[in-house]
């Protein structure tokens, strides 16, 4: 870009001192001058034209030197706060995975721990809905007495809710951007876990639960991964 106006500076400079030289010799029929009073009102002419064209290119490079600093200072800036919600957001998922490995249940006096305890779970739905589909919320609290599905809930809740403030529009991110990290979080949390919460987010009415389920842009990159909170049943 500073080249092409470097080259818009030299042909300016050639016009000009073209257009004096045809206008002199070719139309006046003019000859060099000996006389140092001729060359100076031809340094006068010269430089009154050219200057005002020099100085607005200088004054154009030097505010968009101005704004390539200040686009580098933001790309900096916004690199630092990607590197600080990544740090985290990672951390947060680390823990997440950590607690479902503890997560459990009691049934007829076996525990049933992590996938074990989510297949459970989805076979007590099954069974239920076919007879009355709004006492699966007090059937689900029964199983889970401790509150493990609630704290799982929101370890999930807090790492999405990292996506969603973090990487907001106010802070010159995109819904894109977010989307991306949404499938992150998705691909790399266990599939009982998903479905763990997908059943938080149709039959429990926790805090955490309520903003999965309005959280339009993580029920979109979920759909498209073939997640559907739905598939459980509709609540009357």
């Amino acid at each position: 870009m500073v080249n092409r106006y470097i080259f818009f500076a030299a042909i300016a400079v050639f016009l000009v001192g073209a257009l004096y030289s045809v206008n002199f010799f070719y139309f006046f029929g003019g000859a060099l001058s000996n006389d140092g009073a001729n060359w100076d009102q031809f340094g006068d002419y010269f430089g009154g034209v050219l200057n005002p064209i020099l100085s607005f290119i200088s004054i154009f490079l030097v505010v968009r030197s101005l704004v390539l600093q200040s686009e580098a200072n933001q790309a900096g800036e916004r690199g630092e706060r990607i590197r600080a919600f990544e740090s985290l957001f990672f951390n947060m998922i680390d823990r997440q995975s950590a607690g479902f490995s503890d997560f459990s249940i009691r049934s007829k006096g076996r525990v049933l721990t992590a996938s074990e305890a989510v297949r459970f779970i989805e076979g007590e739905i099954e069974r239920i809905s076919s007879n009355s589909i709004e006492e699966i919320p007090n059937a689900i609290k029964f199983y889970d007495d401790g509150d493990e599905i609630f704290k799982l809930s929101r370890m999930f809740y807090v790492s999405e809710k990292i996506v969603h403030e973090k990487l907001s529009d106010e802070n010159g991110f995109s819904k894109k951007d977010r989307e991306m990290y949404y499938n992150v979080l998705i691909n790399m949390s266990d599939f009982a876990l998903l479905r763990l919460i997908m059943i938080s987010m149709r039959f429990l009415s926790y805090k955490s639960s309520d903003f999965l389920r309005n959280n339009s842009e993580l029920v979109f990159v979920m759909n498209g991964l073939g997640l559907d909170y739905k598939m459980y049943g509709e609540m009357p």
